[in-house]
C-alpha cells in the first residue's frame, strides 16, 4: 500500500464530443469550470479529447485533427489551468514535424506541463497506417503532485503486459488511464458492459497493484460510450460514472 498523499480531489470527467475541436474546447472549458466550482484541483479528461477518434489513417484527412503541443488550443487550456488554479490532464492527437501521436499531457496551475506521453501501443490506428506518419512513443513518464506520483497509459497500453511490469517499477500512487473505447457496430449496455467488457479490463488493472483512474468519453454517433472508474490495486471499482452518463465523477484522496 503506498502512503497517504495531501488531500485533494479529482474530477474524472466523461464528455460529449464531436468533430468539431472548437466546440470541444468550450466544452471542455464547462467542465473544467464546474470541477473547480466542486473544489476539484486534478481534472482528468479522456484519450484524443479534442476531436474524439475521428481519424481514417489518411494523413491529408486526418492532419486536421492533430494539434502542436505548443498550439493555440494546448495553450488556451494552459491558460485556463492558471485561471482556475488547477491541475488538468488532456488527451489530443498530436502532431509533431508531420507525424501523428496519441497523446496526454497534464498541465499545473501555472501552466506548465509536467507530464507528457505518448502511447506505446500501436492498436489507435490501423495496422496498414503509414508508419512513418502515425507513431509511438518510447518511454513511461512519471510525475509528482504533492506527495502522489502518478504514471500514464494510454487505452490500449493497459493491454500490453510488457508496459505494465515498466510501470511497476515506477511504483506510482495512481495510474492515469485515459481511454476511447466504442462498441463497435453494436449498442453497448450497462449490463453487456460488466458482464463482458469490466472483467477484462479489472484483471490488467489487478496487475498493476495501485490505483487506476479511467475515464472514456461519449460519442453516439461511433458508439463510443463513456463510463469513468477508480479501481483500487485489488482491482475493485470503488467508484464509477455509468456508461453514456455524462457529467463528472469526483474521487477526494485519503487512502491512496
Amino acid at each position: 500500500m503506498h502512503p497517504a498523499e495531501d488531500c485533494m480531489k479529482h474530477a474524472l470527467v466523461v464528455p460529449t464530443l464531436c468533430d468539431s475541436i472548437q466546440r470541444n474546447i468550450e466544452s471542455i472549458i464547462s467542465f473544467i469550470d464546474s470541477a473547480a466550482n466542486e473544489e476539484a484541483k486534478f481534472i482528468i479528461f479522456p484519450e484524443a479529447c479534442l476531436t474524439g477518434f475521428i481519424t481514417d489513417d489518411v494523413p491529408e484527412h486526418d492532419y486536421k485533427y492533430a494539434v502542436p503541443i505548443d498550439s493555440p488550443y494546448i495553450t488556451y487550456i494552459k491558460e485556463y489551468a492558471c485561471k482556475k488554479n488547477v491541475y488538468i490532464s488532456l488527451g489530443f492527437l498530436e502532431s509533431v514535424d508531420k507525424c501523428i501521436y496519441d497523446s496526454v499531457v497534464c498541465i499545473n496551475p501555472l501552466g506548465s506541463i509536467i507530464g507528457h506521453y505518448r502511447r506505446i501501443s500501436a492498436g489507435w490506428h490501423g495496422r496498414k497506417a503509414d508508419s512513418k506518419v502515425y507513431r509511438e512513443g518510447k518511454e513511461i513518464s512519471t510525475f509528482t503532485i504533492g506527495k502522489c506520483s502518478y504514471c500514464y497509459l494510454l487505452c490500449g497500453d493497459l493491454f500490453e503486459d510488457n508496459l505494465i511490469a515498466l510501470v511497476k517499477k515506477r511504483n506510482p500512487d495512481v495510474v492515469i488511464v485515459p481511454i476511447a473505447r466504442s462498441s463497435e457496430n453494436r449498442l453497448l449496455t450497462q449490463e453487456l458492459w460488466n458482464l463482458e467488457e469490466r472483467p477484462y479490463y479489472l484483471e490488467q488493472v489487478k496487475k498493476l497493484k495501485t490505483r487506476v483512474f479511467m475515464t472514456n468519453y461519449i460519442d453516439v454517433r461511433d458508439n463510443f460510450y463513456g463510463g469513468a472508474f477508480v479501481i483500487n490495486s485489488d482491482g475493485i471499482i470503488e467508484k464509477q460514472k455509468s456508461i453514456y452518463e455524462e457529467g463528472i465523477l469526483y474521487w477526494e484522496n485519503g487512502s491512496i
